[in-house]
């Protein structure tokens, strides 16, 4: 950070990376993200004619590192997280683990974020559940500032973050029942990137106040202990489970990328999609119908 941006030559870039692995030999994904973002800066100063070249040029570092293989979960984990929730933190889980959304979009939703369409399906034949929809507008993230820590609600990090998700007719009743009793009828203040601001959010602790992602993941934690559930399924393992279960439907990856506000289809197919176990049976079986 002490080399001016016109001094910087390989040889700073070299000695940073090296000191980079030696302080940190055990986050590679995290030093190849670093790396990357260093190289995308100066590569726009370079656009810029600030500079002439490139000088971030370290063949070992641009090595995309392969992260660790994630758990796919079972189509019944999930559901038996969700139901075995503490109840009002039940709606929370079921946005992450069954729609897909990011644990700090989950976090900011606000009550008039959630869609109640009560009116009934055409045509009409009989008992129905209302519609909801949950309008994913904002992402909180934990910040540590002057030592203190706190969730700092912003825009969604890309376009593609903004969107409305349908919720599964099999959580229905649950977001149904967390706006009846679990809604605080007052407002939270709430600390966002203009400074802070008065929300009305759809989930909040017992006390009204925001809910902290590591208290949520605590929570997660004790769950799948008391459940027998893994502990390898995070609040983003519902993201993985979601994009491979839309695909085994049918969903081409545009639908997959409107329904998970992930507009890099590269990212959709190598970190997040999975094979299920047992699927390549069942496909094969398909195809044997078929003859």
């Amino acid at each position: 950070r002490d080399v001016p941006l016109s001094e910087l030559t390989t040889k700073h870039v070299y000695a940073w990376w090296d000191g980079l692995q030696r302080s940190y030999p055990g986050t590679p994904a995290r030093n190849n993200h670093a790396y990357k973002r260093l190289r995308a800066a100066i590569e726009e100063a370079v656009r810029r004619q600030m500079i002439p070249s490139n000088p971030v040029e370290v063949r070992d570092a641009s090595r995309r590192v392969k992260g660790e293989e994630k758990d796919l979960p079972r189509d019944t984990e999930p559901p038996t997280l969700i139901d075995h929730a503490p109840a009002r933190y039940r709606a929370l889980t079921s946005l992450m683990l069954h729609h897909g959304l990011r644990i700090g979009e989950a976090l900011a939703v606000c009550v008039d974020d959630v869609e109640v369409d009560f009116s009934p399906p055409e045509p009409y034949v009989g008992p129905y559940l209302p519609r909801v929809t949950v309008h994913v507008r904002r992402n909180a993230q934990r910040l540590t500032v002057d030592g203190h820590t706190r969730m700092v609600v912003q825009p969604p990090k890309t376009a593609a973050g903004t969107r409305a998700v349908p919720v599964l007719p099999r959580d229905v009743p649950v977001m149904l029942h967390h706006l009846a009793n679990y809604v605080p009828q007052d407002t939270t203040t709430v600390d966002t990137d203009a400074g802070p601001r008065e929300m009305r959010l759809f989930s909040t602790t017992s006390t009204g106040r925001m809910v902290m992602d590591t208290s949520f993941c605590e929570m997660l934690n004790r769950l799948e202990d008391a459940t027998g559930v893994t502990r390898r399924i995070d609040p983003h393992s519902g993201r993985r489970w979601l994009i491979t279960r839309l695909a085994e439907s049918g969903a081409h990856l545009k639908e997959i990328g409107a329904l998970l506000g992930q507009d890099d289809m590269d990212t959709i197919l190598g970190v997040y999609m999975k094979v299920r176990a047992g699927r390549t049976t069942s496909l094969m079986e398909q195809v044997s119908d078929t003859l």
